[in-house]
């Protein structure tokens, strides 16, 4: 379910990656990454061609200006918080310490369905 003025449907994932670059750089290729992928920032939340988002580091936070991770919104979005679970179920809030699978248990998930087999394609193919 996207936030801000309406527009069309989209897929929403995680993936769990293994990097060297601190926050900071990952958040910048990111970012280059959508630019080169089409997305123009015209408005906050608005259409987009593909959206990144640094939310979750293991056993890190990181709180600077442009970058807090995990995502302050991250235990109140389904949307996100559910892709993250995909990729790594284990992970829990670092601030409280409970797990994002029991906090996931008690969000809406108006507007958020999962692609039938989508987890299990993945797992087919070698690629969790």
């Amino acid at each position: 379910m996207a936030l801000g003025p309406a527009q069309p449907d989209y897929l929403n994932g995680a993936l769990r990656l293994q990097t060297t670059l601190p926050p900071s750089a990952l958040l910048s290729l990111q970012l280059e990454i959508e630019r080169v992928a089409g997305r123009v920032r015209v408005e906050r939340w608005g259409p987009r061609t593909l959206d990144l988002d640094l939310l979750f580091i293991a056993g890190q936070t990181v709180d600077q200006p442009g970058l807090v991770v995990p995502h302050r919104e991250l235990t109140r979005r389904a949307f996100a918080l559910l892709p993250l679970l995909d990729v790594m179920p284990e992970a829990c809030d670092p601030a409280s310490g409970r797990p994002y699978s029991e906090l996931a248990a008690e969000l809406d998930r108006t507007g958020v369905r999962e692609l039938e087999n989508s987890r299990a394609g993945w797992l087919e193919r070698g690629l969790e």
